[in-house]
C-alpha cells in the first residue's frame, strides 16, 4: 500500500512537470486523468495530496481548464469518508473557482498540504 501511494505521488509530480513543459490540450488531458485517478483512490493521503497539487497547478496556470476535476472535488467535499479530505476538498474547490485566492495564498513545493489548507482557510 505504501509503495502504491509513493508510486502515485511520483506519477502526479511527473504529470505536473510535464504540463509545465508542454501546455497543449493532450498533455492536460493525461494530467487530469491521472489526478482524477488519484482523487478516486482509497488512500486519503493521496486524495489530499492530489487536491493540494491541483490548487498548485491552477495557481501556476490560471487559464487551465480543470472543470473535470472540479466536479469530482465538489462530490468529495460532500461525500468523502475522511473528514479532513472532505474539508480540504471544499477549500480546494474555492481555490480553483476564485481567481484571486491562489495569488493571496501561494502554494510552494516545500509546503505540506495541511499547512497550505490551513492558510487557505484563514484567508477565506
Amino acid at each position: 500500500m505504501k509503495t502504491m501511494c509513493i508510486s502515485m505521488m511520483g506519477l502526479l509530480m511527473i504529470t505536473t512537470l510535464a504540463f509545465g513543459q508542454a501546455k497543449d490540450s493532450k498533455s492536460l488531458d493525461v494530467i487530469l486523468k491521472n489526478y482524477l485517478t488519484a482523487l478516486k483512490s482509497d488512500n486519503a493521503g493521496l486524495r489530499n495530496s492530489a487536491l493540494y497539487q491541483l490548487v498548485q497547478l491552477k495557481a501556476k496556470y490560471p487559464d487551465a481548464d480543470l472543470s473535470a476535476c472540479e466536479k469530482c472535488i465538489a462530490q468529495m467535499s460532500s461525500k468523502d469518508k475522511n473528514t479532513r479530505v472532505r474539508i480540504n476538498a471544499g477549500l480546494a474547490l474555492l481555490g480553483l473557482q476564485d481567481a484571486q485566492l491562489p495569488t493571496k495564498v501561494k502554494a510552494n513545493d516545500e509546503q505540506e498540504p495541511t499547512k497550505f489548507f490551513a492558510r487557505l482557510h484563514q484567508e477565506i
